[in-house]
């Protein structure tokens, strides 16, 4: 995913805790896939809370917006309060987003933004919240609200942790005596405050496993994805939560024992100015292919930073040429002609045109078309060129 991430507030360090020797109070879906791809991030994450950025402000705003429609009257107004300048970009859309029509109905919401705090049977600890549970016809839904654009294949959904998450603590929760519901209200008010009674009641009252299904939800795209985990699969995955709790209960506080795992993604990371992974020093003493890979990444996260760096120059010159003591700096924007492809579908027959097909241009010249029909005109985003002045 390399979508436009926007900062949107400082990083808030919190008191680090330890756990019974561990650094986090639970397993959740979110840590599992962090632990799983980089676990010095997991290791960071665990010890302060990271910077909020553009999708997840989205994702934190259709989600409250959620929440209220399916539990309560909708606010005339969205409360804006703290919100900053630079959250503007992620308000509008996550308020476009929420401009279409929601098909669930309050009648059969058996539960909203249920926390969930649960000791498996081999004592990993887990934990969540579902975004809804749901009484579809003939079967139970529990449901998860996507704002991403792009739906996972159903390759992906097979091995998803975040439902298998979910469908887990369905049927744990089912299982569990009075006592040990009681004693999970008690702690999941402790670490998220009060529940609300449509919660509570389905915490206290849901003891048998129906027909369930887990699903996602993609709200841009309008489509729904489901799918329900075989006993098989599902003692797979906690056998699996089994080995990571084990890993995180042997790495206990040490830093070092979480490795780093560099890639593409580490220019999104909110701790990369603290990575020693991030930050590294070209080795020269190694292989020519270790050195391609060293240079690989670091012109990878320069390039990113290259290019955001660009954009605020820009916006802070107002798009006009500007300049230093020893340099000149110009704006530019390179004027691109793509060939109308839906014309040349609908006028040779060929869908599947390049826009840059000459062969294509000169087809449709032969048949009286005019350039201005055949290219359409558009121009990349404002670059900056720079020159050394003379001296």
């Amino acid at each position: 995913m390399e979508e436009e991430v926007l900062e949107t507030e400082d990083k808030i360090v919190e008191d680090p805790k330890i756990y019974d020797g561990r650094v986090v109070r639970h397993l959740t879906a979110s840590n599992v896939k962090t632990l799983a791809t980089c676990p010095r991030r997991f290791y960071y994450d665990s010890r302060e809370r990271s910077k909020s950025t553009g999708p997840l402000l989205i994702g934190s705003l259709v989600h409250e917006y959620m929440e209220k429609n399916l539990t309560e009257e909708l606010p005339q107004s969205i409360d804006m309060t703290g919100l900053k300048v630079t959250d503007w970009v992620s308000f509008y859309k996550a308020y476009s987003l929420l401009q279409r029509p929601i098909e669930y109905s309050k009648e059969r919401c058996l539960a909203v933004e249920l926390p969930f705090e649960i000791t498996l049977d081999n004592g990993v600890n887990v934990g969540g919240k579902i975004d809804l549970i749901y009484q579809e016809d003939g079967y139970l839904l529990i449901n998860d609200f996507k704002t991403s654009k792009t739906a996972l294949t159903d390759e992906d959904i097979k091995h998803d942790i975040q439902l298998k998450m979910y469908q887990l603590a369905i049927t744990e929760i089912a299982k569990m005596t009075m006592a040990q519901r009681e004693k999970m209200i008690e702690v999941v008010t402790d670490l998220y405050g009060p529940l609300s009674e449509m919660n509570k009641s389905f915490i206290l009252s849901f003891d048998q496993v129906p027909n369930i299904m887990v699903a996602l939800d993609y709200l841009w795209l309008d489509k729904r994805v489901e799918t329900r985990y075989s006993d098989s699969q599902m003692e797979i995955f906690k056998e699996y939560l089994s080995y990571l709790w084990s890993l995180v209960t042997l790495f206990g506080d040490s830093e070092e024992s979480f490795e780093t795992n560099p890639d593409n993604l580490c220019y999104w990371c909110g701790h990369k100015a603290k990575c020693p992974a991030y930050n590294f020093d070209i080795k020269e003493e190694v292989s020519p292919i270790e050195k391609y890979i060293q240079y690989k990444l670091k012109a990878g996260w320069l390039d990113r930073e290259l290019s955001e760096l660009q954009q605020q120059l820009i916006e802070y010159a107002g798009g006009k040429p500007f300049a230093t003591d020893t340099h000149n700096f110009s704006i530019n924007q390179k004027e691109m002609k793509p060939i109308n492809t839906n014309l040349a579908a609908e006028r040779l027959g060929v869908p599947e045109a390049s826009t840059t097909d000459q062969i294509v241009a000169a087809l449709l010249r032969k048949i009286g078309t005019t350039d201005e029909e055949i290219f359409t005109i558009k121009y990349s985003k404002p670059y900056i060129s720079m020159r050394k002045k003379k001296t």
